[in-house]
């Protein structure tokens, strides 16, 4: 968990680098006699606060997934598949299923995955072995952007 924290903590402060850049750029490119340039400038803001926002939550979001993987990959180390809280299992099971279905393994964000690997890791699950391993993107997958309910 300390490396997923490290990450998000390095990410943040490449963000902070290039906040505190912003100013002294434009100031920069305000300064040349360029029309288009200085027309640009609003729609670069706007471009740049978009693409900081962006940023900012792909870095929250993998962060939370990390910290999603850390928690079941550590219960799973000291728990029998059958002793796991009954929502991971159920959600392990079903998104396990519906990586098989949708037919994109290898390929984008789940390079490397395989059909093969996928059943292997749900049977060892399923027969309820000493040692066993979760799919990860199962476990991670989530349909909308992560938020709060409070």
């Amino acid at each position: 968990m300390r490396t997923s924290l490290d990450a998000f903590l390095e990410e943040l402060k490449e963000l902070g680098t290039f906040v505190d850049s912003v100013s002294s750029v434009y100031s920069t490119l305000s300064k040349y006699g360029d029309a288009s340039i200085k027309a640009s400038l609003t729609l670069r803001r706007r471009l740049d606060y978009s693409s900081f926002i962006i940023a900012l939550y792909t870095g929250l979001e993998r962060f939370v997934e990390d910290l999603a993987w850390s928690f079941a990959s550590m219960e799973s180390s000291k728990n029998r598949y059958s002793q796991l809280h009954e929502s991971l299992k159920d959600k392990h099971l079903r998104q396990s299923a519906e990586l098989l279905i949708r037919g994109h393994l290898g390929e984008g964000r789940y390079e490397g995955l395989t059909n093969e690997g996928i059943v292997g890791n749900l049977y060892e699950c399923l027969q309820d072995r000493e040692t066993y391993n979760l799919n990860r993107h199962a476990v991670i997958f989530h349909e909308s952007n992560i938020r709060s309910d409070g």
